[in-house]
């Protein structure tokens, strides 16, 4: 099937090389990249995985090669979405927006985050961001309602720099 991933960039292809009907047949299957980015770690595997994937469309496509029938071929379009980056945070507990998140990070390893207040202060940093941020300085302090702002750094060498405004009910 094909798939949507939030800034994932490695998933599992799942295809079949034959149907129970015709599992008499002598064939085989192979998997290529037809357009975006992706190895296939073992491409003649119907259940292969897949990475190095880049953000939009990346199609693969399974076909299946036999003696006695045609090549029959199907793709599979993996769309990875880029990183969404949200503007408010409501840290209230009430389960919504009550963390700063940027879906597909937590999967990620050594993101940096790096947050100041409007003067330029550093007020919180984590060199392993996993969307936990939820309006709180460097000493567990709830910091006022304000806008801040953030650079969050991607390895290998992605950098996004916005901002975030903390609203907090009264």
């Amino acid at each position: 099937p094909d798939q949507v991933l939030d800034y994932r960039f490695t998933t599992n292809l799942a295809a079949e090389l034959l149907s129970a009907d015709v599992a008499e047949v002598n064939a085989s299957g192979t998997w290529n990249l037809v357009s975006g980015s992706g190895l296939i770690a073992n491409p003649g595997d119907p259940a292969t995985r897949v990475t190095e994937l880049q953000v939009g469309d990346n199609v693969c496509e399974w076909t299946i090669s036999s003696t006695y029938c045609p090549d029959v071929s199907d793709q599979v379009t993996i769309t990875v979405n880029d990183i969404e980056t949200y503007t408010v945070i409501t840290p209230n507990n009430d389960g919504f927006n009550d963390f700063l998140a940027f879906p597909g990070v937590e999967e990620l390893r050594g993101c940096e985050i790096i947050i100041y207040n409007r003067w330029g202060m550093e007020v919180y940093r984590n060199a392993d961001y996993q969307n936990d941020w939820d309006g709180r300085d460097h000493n567990e302090r709830e910091l006022i309602p304000d806008t801040y702002y953030y650079i969050l750094r991607i390895p290998p060498d992605r950098i996004i720099k916005s901002f975030v405004e903390i609203r907090r009910s009264q």
